[in-house]
């Protein structure tokens, strides 16, 4: 079972509702992180939690705060993420390629590697939602050098994934 949202910490009843689900279910969590306390990274092992994937879309607190639209983002959920770890639960980077990001790949993985995340997931930006109004989409040749870089990379410390592209 995958909580998400929104930010599902961002329910006032999101304990009593990974308390329900992890009784019976592996239960993972979708977060920004941004709400991740030290007091809640607690809660959330207590409640049974076994993983969770935070979004962080660059490697310098610029441009995620630029992609995600609330300044002080970034530094949020690198904190939220460090809280996580720090309770012995296995973190996943989640970052959305875009063409403002793509060439922040090697960072973002060496800085996910740096904190000990577990593993590193690249998806590229679909041309659904809010995205059709931008020209922030991957071309097919951007997408291909995703594709590329991360197998490459394979060898890294921490496991790497290509999310799904469904926009073609």
């Amino acid at each position: 079972m995958i909580i998400t949202g929104g930010e599902p910490l961002s329910a006032q009843n999101w304990f009593k509702i990974v308390k329900l689900f992890s009784k019976n279910f592996k239960t993972e969590m979708f977060s920004n992180g941004t709400l991740i306390s030290k007091s809640i990274a607690k809660k959330l092992k207590t409640a049974g939690v076994s993983a969770i994937k935070i979004s962080i879309d660059g490697a310098k607190p610029s441009t995620h705060d630029y992609l995600r639209g609330v300044p002080g983002s970034f530094d949020k959920a690198i904190h939220g993420l460090k809280n996580i770890l720090s309770v012995k639960i296995p973190v996943m980077w989640q970052a959305t390629i875009s063409k403002t990001n793509i060439n922040e790949l090697d960072e973002m993985i060496g800085l996910a590697e740096s904190l000990g995340v577990d593993s590193f997931k690249a998806s590229p930006l679909r041309n659904i939602g809010r995205a059709k109004e931008t020209d922030q989409v991957l071309s097919v040749k951007e997408e291909l050098y995703l594709t590329k870089f991360l197998e490459l990379n394979k060898q890294r410390k921490i496991t790497i994934k290509l999310g799904e592209s469904f926009w073609r």
